[in-house]
């Protein structure tokens, strides 16, 4: 399983570019099968969750949470959705 974090105020050409580079690397050097985790928000996770999709790996969202209950996500995050 791969993981990522980082960046949530990336502009969307970063992101395009972002997302294009790891899905090149995912192709090359990740074996079919492997799922790929990500936290649900913007920046970074949606670049890379999309990749991964385009890659064709499995992936894992991950929901913020409060207690045992689904947090509420910013309202920036559907202008970033994984589509």
């Amino acid at each position: 399983m791969i993981g990522i974090v980082g960046h949530a105020d990336l502009t969307a050409v970063t992101l395009k570019r972002i997302e294009s580079e790891l899905r090149a690397r995912l192709e090359g050097l990740v074996p079919p099968g492997t799922a790929a985790l990500a936290r649900v928000g913007a920046g970074l996770p949606v670049a890379f969750a999309r990749a991964v999709r385009k890659a064709g790996l499995a992936l894992v969202a991950v929901l913020p949470a409060q207690g045992s209950l689904p947090a509420p996500l910013a309202p920036s995050f559907a202008l970033h959705s994984c589509e």
